[in-house]
């Protein structure tokens, strides 16, 4: 029923970025504008963990979600950088900057886990 679908939705959300990244490197690859990729390095991690904090009741639903969603994001800048490698500057620099970035972008999405789940863990243990 309703929670099928609620579900259905969190995951197709937590996936979203993904997509967002190939239509990231559409509009760079076919225009001038940029800097879409950096704001979504740094706001697709606070908005989607704040929305899986926000929707999940327990501590290993909001890891769980987190985790699709961390793995959608890096693959999705991942493939991001190596179309660029590929099809704009095949330098030594691009390929750095994409391997970088997905390790940071990791890091990243593990502190803020981290954090909400602490947060999680706390307000559970104060309502029992």
């Amino acid at each position: 029923g309703g929670n099928t679908m609620k579900r259905a939705f969190s995951v197709l959300i937590n996936v979203l970025p993904f997509f967002a990244w190939m239509y990231t490197f559409y509009i760079q690859y076919t225009s001038d504008k940029d800097g879409y990729a950096i704001l979504m390095l740094f706001a697709f991690p606070i908005l989607l963990s704040v929305f899986n904090y926000k929707e999940t009741k327990k501590k290993k639903e909001l890891i769980l979600r987190n985790c699709l969603f961390a793995f959608s994001h890096i693959a999705g800048y991942f493939i991001h950088g190596v179309l660029w490698y590929k099809l704009v500057s095949s330098d030594s620099e691009t390929a750095y900057i994409t391997v970088a970035l997905s390790r940071e972008s990791l890091i990243y999405i593990f502190v803020i886990t981290l954090i909400l789940y602490f947060i999680k863990k706390h307000k559970e243990k104060k309502s029992n």
